[in-house]
């Protein structure tokens, strides 16, 4: 674990660190007087927080790029399609815009329901440019170039999603053994 900064309440008992974790950020929340990160540790006292700036995700840039590519797209004739625009609009606006969402979210299984959303919004998007193509209205050479992005940000989207439910895995796991040891510690005492 990487420490990037550390804060402290002087009215307060407590030290804040925050670290540095795949692409999500935690905090810790210690006792002053404790060993740093290493007492914390030892005495398993962290509560993960996810925290997380979209900006510095490389999918959220992609898919940002992506949006106001689709609405600057020049091919679509001046008049008509404005139906078919708009929903294209629309559907990159979505991508982006439910990875931000996600990354407000509260837990890595809402974070992961964002993302799942983004991957279909990525779909539609997908599909609308294939229609557009198919009316003759993007030129093969767009088409194709946009379709090539987005098959890679839905591929980063599933693979970012799968990682986030993976991680909410294991710390449910992880959560688990010591629930199961403090129950069966109750009953003894």
């Amino acid at each position: 674990m990487v420490i990037s900064r550390e804060f402290e309440c002087p009215s307060h008992q407590w030290r804040l660190f925050e670290s540095g974790f795949a692409p999500l950020n935690w905090y810790a929340i210690v006792r002053r007087g404790e060993e740093g990160l290493d007492g914390m540790l030892r005495r398993r006292s962290m509560h993960p927080v996810p925290m997380q700036d979209f900006r510095q995700l490389r999918v959220w840039q992609r898919a940002h790029a992506l949006a106001i590519e689709a609405r600057t797209t020049e091919t679509f004739p001046r008049t008509g399609y404005a139906e078919l625009k708009s929903q294209i609009t629309r559907a990159a606006d979505s991508i982006a815009s439910n990875i931000v969402e996600g990354c407000a979210a509260a837990s890595r299984q809402e974070f992961a329901r964002f993302l799942d959303i983004s991957i279909k919004s990525a779909s539609e998007l997908d599909y609308r440019f294939q229609l557009a193509r198919a009316l003759d209205v993007l030129r093969y050479d767009v088409w194709k170039s946009l379709a090539r992005e987005i098959v890679e940000i839905r591929k980063m989207l599933s693979g970012l999603r799968r990682t986030v439910l993976a991680a909410a895995e294991r710390e449910k796991r992880q959560k688990r053994p010591r629930a199961d040891s403090e129950e069966t510690g109750t009953e003894n005492g």
